[in-house]
């Protein structure tokens, strides 16, 4: 395991279970703890080997992260540098690595999912409920704390392989 993981598992475990997380979170702004969580889970997935210049996080729906995607833009995963795109439904989400569903787009979670149907594209929907509608990674507030469900089916068939470090984590695995 990188030296990398370690950090971004200990981290993502004190952010997401540990009790002095709750505190934290309280002061943290709800959409830098999911840029964060967005970023930490690049570490417990794996991705087919991709022809992209980037690494590519992909927003559908009204942008919630206003200022804290730049946060994003500067990092790097696998050596390649992250660059964030405001992007509709179309065939350029295919070039996604992430692709984030904003709760905005609830309701048109199933042709945004069919879009990349069978791409190595990490769904990730705001929104509580909708795993079991096809996205691999739900992510809900409980409180002060951002739990996550995702669907292991989904991501096998996307050609994604997910850590069981972060298969523990999840509220609900499918």
């Amino acid at each position: 395991m990188r030296l990398n993981a370690r950090i971004a598992t200990g981290l993502l475990g004190l952010a997401l279970a540990a009790p002095a997380a709750a505190a934290y979170a309280e002061r943290v702004p709800e959409y830098e703890l999911k840029a964060a969580l967005l970023y930490n889970l690049t570490h417990f997935v794996e991705w087919p080997e991709g022809r992209n210049r980037s690494f590519n996080v992909c927003v559908v729906g009204e942008d919630p992260f206003g200022a804290v995607a730049g946060a994003l833009a500067t990092k790097t995963v696998n050596g390649k540098p992250i660059a964030v795109r405001r992007a509709a439904v179309s065939p350029e989400l295919k070039s996604c690595q992430i692709l984030f569903v904003a709760a905005s787009e609830a309701d048109s979670l199933g042709p945004i999912l069919e879009a990349v149907k069978g791409q190595p594209v990490l769904t990730v929907a705001d929104a509580d409920g909708p795993a079991r509608r096809g996205a691999v990674v739900t992510l809900a507030l409980e409180g002060p704390r951002i739990a996550f469900d995702i669907d292991a089916t989904t991501a096998r068939t996307a050609g994604l392989s997910i850590s069981s470090k972060l298969l523990r984590l999840a509220r609900t695995v499918y």
